[in-house]
């Protein structure tokens, strides 16, 4: 087939206000959600158009049109959950409009809810919640409140990794300094063995030595070229990575990581034109925070490693705080190689009576909306939380790659009330009052608020209580 093309010409039409630059939408619900742009210079009002659209980047039927506002952040609302929507920005000086923005993909996913549960005399039951539109699976996570006996150090995650393996139980065999040429890691995983359940790790590999690997070499040339898609704004760095549970260390006070690490010395082997230069593999810890605006969890901090070549070097660093739904990434940077991680530790500085859900099980890749759940033996004595994750598939448009997208995570749901809610010394004075309470986060309560309240005593001890 040919195409003849004649007279062929390109035209640039300039226009009085600039087109909107879009930014990452809001507080999307499934029903509603917030697009918001920067500011352009001269425009006096915007309009925005949202349309119905799929994976392949096609517009289809326009369900908004021109809704308008003078402010940069609007809410769109009667959206259908699960539909792909695309939409874009024009700005006006109030006489003549700009060009489109670009068009911004709106393909979400919905919180689960999880349903009540009813737990059987041996701590057994069947969690449930409704189907997410999209969702192609989900994970499911039980939390347990960990308590502070005494003031000082409190150790939040103490992890040897010496019975980690994979989920299907396997493991690799060769040791740091001795990997095969062509190294076969997990492009995503959930690593079983471990000391607390609901570690997540992408290009990684678990070892019979007990330790992690990481493999940086893809993120090292994808940090080199800069990817991303430029259609949804996602980056698709495929990031070497190992990430803790997600944790509620929101008490006010640092939280300090101390890990072993071995980092390659490796050259770059796509780098002819500079006869193949080495680099040493270093790391990046990095805390990274649940936004409920954005449904994304976001760096805040992060600590730089530099490593000491083809040698185990013991790490640590200091966070200035610690967050609610938080959780603490280790990265492989700087070189195109393998990082190995054994003995994490992490550690805050709590006071008496102070509490936190630590995971003590996550069933990851459910298909179906709904998981078997068996808690601990002394589990009566504990307050008892859920939470669940939709999960999907999504492909880019700019390369052929497709990653997972995860919808924010539930709240934590109390599931179980546990029968001793004191949380003093058996020796504590019974005529001991109240003088203070405080919600979970730290912030101090006029009077009692519904969910979990620490309710510190004249005696100097504290109670952790349920008001509903």
């Amino acid at each position: 087939m040919k195409v003849l093309l004649d007279d062929f010409k390109v035209y640039y039409e300039k226009t009085a206000v600039g087109s909107p630059n879009v930014l990452r939408h809001l507080f999307y619900t499934g029903t509603s959600f917030r697009p918001r742009w920067n500011k352009v210079e001269g425009a006096t009002k915007y309009y925005v158009n949202v349309y119905k659209s799929d994976e392949e980047g096609n517009i289809g039927e326009q369900v908004v049109t021109d809704l308008e506002t003078t402010d940069t952040i609007c809410t769109v609302r009667n959206i259908v959950p699960g539909v792909i929507y695309r939409y874009n920005v024009t700005a006006s000086d109030g006489t003549s409009k700009s060009q489109p923005s670009r068009y911004v993909v709106l393909n979400e996913l919905q919180s689960p809810t999880p349903n009540d549960v009813e737990i059987a005399a041996d701590g057994s039951y069947t969690a449930t919640w409704e189907k997410i539109p999209n969702a192609l699976f989900y994970n499911y996570y039980v939390y347990e409140d960990r308590i502070a006996e005494n003031d000082g150090e409190f150790t939040l995650i103490d992890e040897d990794f010496n019975s980690v393996t994979d989920a299907g139980g396997s493991k690799m065999d060769w040791t740091p300094g001795n990997e095969p040429k062509d190294i076969q890691t997990q492009v995503k995983g959930y690593p079983k063995g471990t000391n607390m359940n609901g570690y997540f790790a992408a290009y990684w590999a678990p070892l019979t030595g007990g330790y992690v690997m990481v493999d940086g070499w893809n993120y090292f040339y994808d940090v080199e070229k800069n990817v991303q898609d430029t259609e949804t704004g996602e980056d698709l760095k495929r990031y070497a990575k190992f990430e803790t549970p997600v944790l509620n260390i929101s008490a006010d006070s640092s939280v300090k990581l101390n890990v072993s690490l071995w980092g390659d010395y490796a050259s770059d082997d796509q780098d002819k034109e500079h006869n193949y230069p080495e680099y040493q593999v270093n790391a990046i810890a990095a805390m990274v925070v649940f936004n409920p605006e954005t449904g994304l969890y976001e760096e805040v901090e992060r600590k730089h490693f530099d490593l000491d070549k083809k040698t185990w070097k013991n790490v640590e660093c200091e966070f200035s705080k610690g967050y609610e739904d938080a959780k603490i990434v280790i990265y492989a940077t700087d070189g195109p190689s393998v990082l190995y991680i054994d003995n994490l530790k992490v550690t805050q500085q709590l006071k008496k009576g102070d509490a936190f859900a630590t995971c003590i099980e996550c069933q990851p890749g459910l298909v179906d909306a709904k998981a078997s759940v068996t808690l601990p033996a002394d589990y009566a004595k504990k307050n008892i939380y859920q939470r669940v994750v939709a999960v999907n598939n999504h492909k880019s448009l700019f390369l052929n790659l497709e990653y997972n997208w995860y919808s924010g995570p539930s709240e934590l749901q109390l599931i179980h009330e546990a029968s001793e809610t004191a949380i003093n010394d058996a020796t504590a004075d019974a005529a001991a009052v109240e003088v203070a309470r405080y919600a979970v986060d730290g912030t101090q309560l006029a009077a009692p608020q519904k969910g979990v309240n620490i309710v510190r005593m004249s005696d100097g001890t504290a109670r952790k209580v349920v008001v509903k």
